[in-house]
């Protein structure tokens, strides 16, 4: 009964700040959008109700190996005599690593990049589009994270505190609100900012291949993918692939689709094939 009253909790938290982030962007957008948003909503937020529904299964999966390592004591972390604050704190930065490690194998096989493509292919970007995700996406991304925490030992609690931090700095990170320069900066030391995601989700797929960050930026920099952040730029960021830009592209049977349809390569071979270079690594997640 308490586990059922938290999950609720945590979903009203989501969709209260859902609904936050809407009227922000209604009250103070970064930018305008350049064409109709009816489709792109519906789409996006369909895609997010089958996701919700499709990946119960994966979700039991993640919280049932987390009680199991918590029970059996049989993960990494519970051979380890820490405090609790040292417990709690491996854990978190623990499923955070393997977010971005997740994000990065994304990027770099081709299966996998025909499938988070859906995620990039949004013309735009707005808090909806933290949601636009294929059921696929979310079923496969479910299992892993399920997996690895039982071998690593994060405790249900854990795994509940990581997914409801996550999804809030995702949300906003996706939300096109005017964000003051100083506030972003000082965030973005440490954790993922709209203008720092902003460069992942550039048309640009030499940005589109850096910044994978989830909840915290360090990763980035430790591994070579950072290319800093939005307001860097001399010129404004457009958004979306090259690809499924047109507004049919945007209603939920395309997007369930998409995956299938032709003009996908991988943001590797599109890279190779523009000559771009970088100054930063974007090698595949060993």
């Amino acid at each position: 009964m308490q586990d059922a009253l938290s999950g609720e909790t945590s979903a009203l938290a989501i969709f209260g700040l859902f609904l936050l982030a809407g009227a922000l962007e209604l009250l103070w957008p970064h930018r305008q959008h350049n064409g109709p948003i009816t489709k792109r909503w519906f789409g996006n937020v369909t895609l997010y109700v089958l996701s919700g529904a499709i990946m119960l299964v994966p979700a039991i999966v993640a919280f049932a190996a987390a009680l199991a390592s918590h029970v059996t004591r049989f993960g990494l972390l519970d051979a380890m005599p820490l405090p609790p604050v040292y417990t709690w704190t491996v854990g978190i930065l623990a499923m955070d690593a393997l977010a971005y490690a997740n994000h990065r194998l994304d990027h770099n096989i081709g299966v996998l990049w025909r499938i988070h493509a859906v995620h990039h292919s949004d013309p735009e970007m707005d808090a909806t589009t933290t949601f636009r995700h294929h059921p696929l996406e979310v079923m496969l991304d479910s299992l892993l994270v399920g997996g690895c925490v039982l071998l690593i030992g994060i405790s249900p609690a854990q795994v509940a505190v990581y997914s409801l931090l996550a999804m809030a700095i995702q949300l906003v990170a996706h939300t096109n609100i005017q964000v003051p320069v100083r506030l972003e900066r000082g965030l973005g030391t440490v954790l993922v900012t709209p203008g720092f995601h902003q460069m992942h989700h550039s048309r640009e797929i030499g940005q589109t291949n850096s910044n994978y960050g989830q909840v915290f930026v360090f990763w980035d920099h430790l591994f070579g993918s950072n290319s800093g952040r939005a307001a860097d730029r001399e010129r404004p960021i457009e958004f979306g692939l090259d690809h499924f830009r047109d507004a049919g592209s945007q209603l939920p049977h395309r997007l369930l689709l998409q995956p299938v349809l032709p003009q996908h390569s991988s943001p590797q071979s599109e890279d190779q094939a523009s000559g771009t270079t970088r100054n930063r690594s974007v090698s595949p997640v060993s």
